[in-house]
Parts: C-alpha cells; structure tokens; sequence
C-alpha cells in the first residue's frame, strides 16, 4: 500500500482529541479515499463508508432534524453501520453531493458520539451551495498527487537515503555519486509516470510503461467527463484549455500562452474556464517563473 504525507495529518488529528471533522480536499484520483480507509483500519474497530455518489439516497438521511440520534438512525435503516459509539469512524465520502452533510458536521462533533472524516473533489465542494458551513468545526487538509518523496518511498528507496539527499540539499553539499546516479534515474521514472496513486501502484507492480499510459489516459477520460458534468456552458471552453495545457508547457519556454490555443484569444474569454480548472485542482498557477 502506497504511504502517504495526509496519513501523517490523520495522526496528529487523532491525537489531538477529534474535537474537530478533517475534510480532505483534492482532485479527483489523488488518494484521498484510499488514505482515509487505510487510517481507518489502524484505529477503529467499526468503519462506516457514505459515498454520497454511489449511494445519493444516503443524503435523505439529513433531511430531518440535523441530529445525531436523527442521522444515524436514518443511515441504520439505510443499511449503513453498525455505529458503536465510541469505536466507530463514520466517512462522508464526494460529500459535495449532500451539502447538507456538511451542515449537520456541526452539531455531529459538538455530540461527539463518533468520528466524522470528510473527504470530497474540489470540483464539487467549489461549486455546490452550502446553506450552513460548519465553521470552526472542520479541520481543512490538502491532497495533492504523490510528490517525489512519495514516489520514492513507493520505490521502495529508505528514508535513510531520501535524507541524505535532503541534508546535502539544505547544506549546499554534492549527494555522493552513486546516490546522486539511482536518484536521478528515479527522477526520470517520476517525470513519466507522474503523481497519481493508481498509476503509480500500476508502475510499481508493473514496470509497463504501456500499462502506465493506458491507466493516464483513463484518468484523463475521467476529467473530461467531470468537467461536462460541472463545468455547466463553460464546458467547451475548459475542455479547450484543459487540452492545450500539456502541449504548451511541452515547448521550449514551457508557458502556457492564450494565443497558442487560437489566433487572436482573449483572457476575457478564456480567464473564467482557466479558473474553473484551477479552483478544480486540475491545473495550478506557477507565479515567479
């Protein structure tokens, strides 16, 4: 199983006493569900998984008194459980699709009764309407793909070495030659095979880079289809953008440039769509560069 930097936020969080819900935020794919349910086989004896997208009956459960009696008992009937308070850690699962959800987190923690993780894809927590948010009741962590360091611990590669790598980095120190060489290789492997969880557990079993290929374009297959799912009349437009990012930044001066896309375009017409993917944690701004 992959290990990941949010697991280590889970921990402290767990520690700390649980006053508060986390709510994983991130892109679809990144691993945030995999985490969460990983986490969960460590400290809890009962799980109960809600995904709002696979089962969206599950959001009538909040259409009653926000309580926790109330929510519970209706989840019960739905199926979900066993709750055992005290030992159960109850995941709101794309609880973009349940606003209410959110809402209820609220009066769910002040009960304290059970464990509440929320974990959601940016393009909808960005862009659904939340009546009540459940402010200072929520504790926000960010999910990115894997980044290089992930990637090596995937690699099998010690902390042992990952650390003299870093020592030699803030010291302004050469990294001895054979470590520098492995490395590097593994660096290449990164910039090919990327950050995604799946892909990256494919590379690691598999070695294919065919395999590799096929499980990106699947992912990009999904993006495309979140954004005429969410993107509502601007769908065409950041499909247009969200195509022509990887072949701008392939050239030479590696910048994304409006004009590239079509003779004459115009940050009035493109700003909207370009935003869109950035607030879907799809696309990010690189400034200073």
């Amino acid at each position: 199983m992959l290990k990941r930097k949010v697991t280590k936020k889970l921990e402290s969080w767990y520690k700390s006493g649980r006053c508060k819900a986390p709510i994983i935020f991130g892109a679809r794919q990144v691993g945030k569900t995999t985490a969460i349910r990983e986490f969960a086989k460590l400290h809890y004896t009962h799980f109960v998984e809600i995904n709002f997208v696979k089962y969206p009956s599950a959001a009538k459960a909040f259409d009653g008194d926000l309580t926790t009696h109330s929510i519970i008992t209706n989840l019960s009937a739905m199926g979900f459980g066993p709750f055992v308070e005290g030992k159960t850690l109850v995941f709101f699962d794309e609880v973009q699709e349940c606003p209410k959800a959110r809402t209820a987190i609220k009066f769910l923690v002040e009960e304290h009764t059970y464990d509440y993780i929320e974990s959601g894809s940016l393009l909808g927590i960005n862009y659904k309407h939340v009546q009540s948010y459940p402010v200072g009741f929520e504790e926000r962590y960010d999910v990115f793909p894997m980044d290089f360091e992930e990637f090596l611990w995937a690699r099998g590669v010690s902390q042992q070495v990952i650390d003299t790598v870093k020592n030699a980095y803030a010291k302004l120190e050469p990294v001895p030659d054979f470590i520098h060489q492995q490395i590097s290789r593994y660096y290449r492997e990164y910039l090919v095979v990327g950050g995604m969880p799946e892909v990256v557990q494919r590379f690691v079993t598999n070695p294919d880079f065919n395999e590799v290929v096929k499980a990106q374009q699947s992912i990009m297959t999904t993006y495309r289809a979140d954004i005429s799912n969410y993107a509502g009349r601007q769908a065409p437009l950041v499909k247009r953008v969200f195509d022509a990012i990887p072949s701008s930044l392939g050239k030479q001066d590696k910048r994304f440039v409006l004009s590239d896309m079509e003779k004459g375009a115009s940050l009035r017409k493109y700003e909207d769509p370009t935003q869109w993917l950035i607030d879907a944690g799809i696309a990010y701004y690189s400034f200073n560069t």
